[in-house]
């Protein structure tokens, strides 16, 4: 058997702060020394090292054991909860009911909760919106009458008289003209035949005729206007001359409203004249007499 030795008889050791402190005092007999650990029971005097640090020791170990396994339980607790769906009567659980003032609990499914009902006020009709302003359209200015050229000889689809025919004195008859725009800066007449021989025959060109006058007297030339040159090759008037077996021929006065004043030469063609005055032209009017001998 092992033999107990006194308390009083343990030798005491002093060791360094954190050492662990050994539990039994052994000393093998044999030997005759002593030693610190674990022999085997037979040969060993096993006392306490001491009675009040073996208190403390016990009692630290039993209260860390109870953290360990207290904290083990809460984690179980915890991750059981996080991965379990709550109860069915959790989830359909009632909301809490509500106590009064003086402590009473009051039913909120058999209490009728009342709204403050905001009484609106009538509804008016929106004020009608005026018509927008109408903006009267501006004045329509008012149309400009057409130019005219117009003779005091014989009128519009009546004969010439032969006077102003190769018959006769071969000079031209006496023109009026009106009504040309306001923009208008020269004016030009051209005299065709248009049942000549061979086609058209241009019988007098005259160009560069001022604005501002209205008419040409019979056997006269406008100042500073210009004559081009005719179907016979004169640069003058060429009075109506058909052929004696020809029906009635058709004379056609033409004037134009040009907004130039045309540079163009003295003794130039019917071409020549019809190309200067090409986009220049604003108005024109025309005037048709017949001469013939049928």
């Amino acid at each position: 058997m092992v033999k107990l030795r006194s308390v009083a008889a343990v030798t005491r050791v002093r060791f360094p702060l954190g050492t662990p402190l050994p539990l039994f005092h052994c000393k093998r007999k044999s030997k005759q020394r002593e030693f610190y650990g674990i022999m085997e029971p037979w040969d060993l005097n096993l006392h306490f090292v001491n009675n009040k640090n073996l208190l403390i020791i016990g009692l630290v170990v039993l209260v860390g054991a109870g953290f360990v396994i207290g904290a083990l339980w809460l984690l179980g607790k915890k991750t059981s909860t996080a991965t379990l769906p709550p109860p069915a009567a959790e989830r359909e659980a009632p909301a809490p009911e509500q106590t009064s003032e003086a402590g009473n609990v009051e039913d909120s499914a058999q209490t009728p909760v009342e709204v403050a009902s905001t009484q609106l006020p009538p509804a008016t009709a929106p004020a009608p919106v005026p018509p927008p302003a109408t903006v009267p359209p501006p004045p329509t200015p008012p149309l400009q009458a057409p130019m005219v050229i117009s003779s005091s000889a014989f009128g519009q689809n009546q004969n010439i008289p032969a006077q102003y025919t190769c018959d006769s004195q071969d000079i031209n008859p006496p023109l009026s003209m009106g009504n040309a725009p306001a923009e208008t800066q020269s004016l030009a007449l051209i005299m065709d035949d248009l049942d000549g021989p061979g086609g058209t025959t241009t019988h007098w060109l005259l160009w560069n005729i001022n604005s501002a006058v209205l008419s040409i007297s019979a056997n006269s030339v406008p100042a500073g206007a210009q004559q081009g040159t005719n179907y016979d090759g004169k640069v003058k008037y060429a009075g109506p001359c058909p052929p004696l077996d020809d029906p009635k021929h058709r004379y056609i006065f033409k004037l134009y409203a040009l907004d130039i004043s045309l540079s163009l030469q003295s003794g130039a063609s019917k071409s020549a004249l019809e190309g200067a005055m090409n986009g220049h032209i604003l108005a024109q009017a025309q005037l048709t007499g017949l001469y013939g001998y049928h």
